[in-house]
């Protein structure tokens, strides 16, 4: 909604307008201004004070006509609250006529904005009677609501999108009845806008990239705004619209420890970076991290070596900051004593945002896939009853963000190569070397579906465009999807499996697969997955061997592939991850951060 539907006139027009109004109400409260000329002689004046010692030269009339005149605007003030307390509107023959009119013509103005259209739906419910003023004034609730409102830098939401224009502490001053409707429509606006930003975020989750296909899920925002409108505790209803996950809630009471120590800030002296140092060995960092630490060295110990006290506090500091407890200081540990891998402002604002596109509800029993932490959860009643680490998908062949159902599991999978990986890996080196493809025990298939020879084919006649084969990887040793999959058909013909390449889950960075997630331990997955199923993990394994088999699900598992770089723990520390594929970066730049 543009700004200027809902600028005020202020200044010289003020008293024009207060006037014009006053009188088209029949109001008697101005005519005290303007005394009928034959009464002149008897006039009282309107307010007897004394007229105060001129400054030299300045005669004293001039003083008293100041005064008089200063008297007299506060009182044309005063006077137009009492036009306003006067307006019958419980009567609202006019003022529902004009606040229908104007809303349907901004709703026609902004006929792509849900917000407006919420509001069109909230005002004709209640027959276009205004919502938040009583007698040209905000009501008690309105103020309640504003005051909300303002406090939403701390829900990670920037509160100018809620403000109005001419507002000042929950007051608002009004010179006609055009303005009242303009009230009107601008804060239910802003209430709209507000519900719906605490519910779903502020920006569209596939602006960001095209590997995020999250719809978050829109709130009954007409409801809400009823509803809001009629409590007395408005405050209480907006609050049901912010996510209520755990991950969310952490993030929110950091973000308000944030705001409170920014200005308290102390800078530190930095522990410079280098060789990992473990317990034990000597290094010249020591007695910076024992100060740092505020552990004080044994009599007994070298002053640069890694003695027993001091690991201790280490792996307590790790433990807190949701690190490897292994007592080894690299990089990631001195990041934290340095403050470089705590979450900034910006970094806890953008992962409440994402928190907001998931569903309301994960699922009681759910598979969490957190990419740049690398790990997959199963989740059962809030409690994570299972968790391995993950490979995920190259920066250039990226994992994508969404939520699905798990719906069954294949043992034994055969493996269908996606086009891009045909044409784009294989092609050219078939073109080098008609072989390649036997040797991975990868078969060509043709139109009809049966295995050609690849040594037949012509293939530098072909471009990735116009190859005409595809490529399938039967069942067995060596299958790059090892030995079971995990099932959620889906837009991008991604899912979880097992692999061969068992070597890469050592790394601390996973990102190497063509987008699907490896699973590091795939029948423990399955044990914990299938908990409510008729099989187990075991029975999974009891399958391996033979030709492909699928286990049905009767209950489909809720999987969500998120993508959180600030994560926030109990103890108040954020741990910050790495943006992997950069979708923070553009994040912040969306938001503003």
């Amino acid at each position: 909604m543009s700004k200027q539907n809902f600028r005020y006139t202020r200044n010289v027009r003020l008293r024009a307008a207060t006037l014009s109004f006053a009188a088209s109400l029949g109001l008697a409260a101005l005519s005290a201004f303007h005394p009928a000329p034959a009464r002149a002689a008897s006039m009282q004046p309107l307010i007897l004070l004394p007229v105060p010692e001129a400054p030299h030269g300045v005669p004293r009339s001039h003083v008293a006509a100041r005064l008089r005149h200063s008297v007299e605007m506060a009182s044309i003030q005063s006077a137009t609250s009492a036009a306003l307390a006067a307006l019958p509107l419980h009567d609202t023959s006019g003022l529902s006529d004009k606040l229908k009119q104007r809303v349907e013509e901004i709703a026609t103005e902004n006929a792509k904005d849900q917000d407006i259209a919420e509001a069109k739906h909230f005002f004709a419910a209640r027959d276009f009677v205004p919502a938040w003023t009583d007698r040209g004034q905000l009501t008690a609730r309105a103020k309640k609501v504003l005051a909300r409102m303002e406090k939403a830098k701390f829900d990670g939401l920037d509160p100018a999108d809620f403000a109005l224009e001419g507002e000042r502490d929950g007051n608002v001053q009004l010179g006609s009845v055009e303005e009242l409707v303009e009230l009107e429509v601008q804060m239910t606006a802003a209430v709209a806008r507000y519900i719906s930003h605490a519910a779903m975020g502020r920006i569209n989750p596939r602006s960001v990239s095209n590997y995020i296909t999250i719809d978050p899920q829109r709130p009954d925002i007409t409801g809400g705004l009823t509803r809001v409108a009629a409590s007395n505790d408005p405050a209480s209803v907006l609050e049901e619209f912010h996510p209520t996950h755990d991950g969310f809630i952490a993030l929110r009471e950091s973000l308000a420890r944030i705001y409170e120590s920014e200005d308290a800030v102390q800078k530190v002296v930095e522990i410079p970076s280098g060789p990992l140092i473990k317990p034990g060995q000597t290094d010249k960092r020591i007695p910076l991290l024992r100060t740092r630490l505020g552990v004080a060295r044994p009599g007994d110990v070298d002053d640069l070596r890694y003695d027993a006290v001091l690991e201790k506090a280490v792996v307590k500091l790790q433990k807190k900051s949701g690190l490897p407890s292994e007592g080894f200081i690299g990089n990631l540990t001195l990041g934290v004593l340095n403050g470089h891998a705590l979450g900034s402002r910006a970094d806890v604002i953008i992962n409440m945002e994402r928190w907001r596109w998931l569903p309301r509800d994960l699922g009681k029993h759910h598979v969490f896939v957190n990419l740049p932490e690398y790990l997959a959860r199963v989740v059962t009643d809030g409690k994570i009853i299972h968790t391995t680490r993950v490979v995920i998908g190259k920066t250039k062949n990226q994992t994508p963000i969404f939520s699905d159902e798990i719906e069954h599991i294949v043992v034994n999978p055969t493996w269908s190569v996606p086009r891009s990986i045909a044409t784009k890996e294989y092609l050219p080196q078939l073109q080098q070397d008609p072989t390649y493809l036997q040797r991975r025990n990868i078969q060509v298939l043709g139109r009809g579906g049966q295995v050609i020879d690849p040594t037949t084919v012509d293939w530098e006649s072909y471009s990735r465009r116009s190859m005409p084969y595809r490529f399938k990887q039967p069942s067995g040793r060596g299958n790059a999807l090892g030995n079971v999959k995990f099932m959620f058909p889906n837009e991008h013909s991604v899912y979880l499996h097992d692999t061969q390449s068992r070597s890469l889950f050592s790394r601390t960075t996973r990102a190497y697969s063509h987008g699907c997630v490896r699973v590091h331990q795939p029948f423990e997955f399955a044990e914990a997955l299938l908990e409510n199923e008729a099989y187990s993990g075991a029975g999974i394994r009891r399958m391996v061997g033979g030709g492909e088999r699928h286990v049905i699900l009767k209950a489909h598992v809720p999987v969500h592939l998120t993508y959180f770089t600030a994560i926030a723990s109990r103890e108040g520390s954020v741990r910050k991850l790495g943006d992997v594929y950069g979708h923070d970066a553009r994040m912040k730049r969306m938001l503003g951060l």
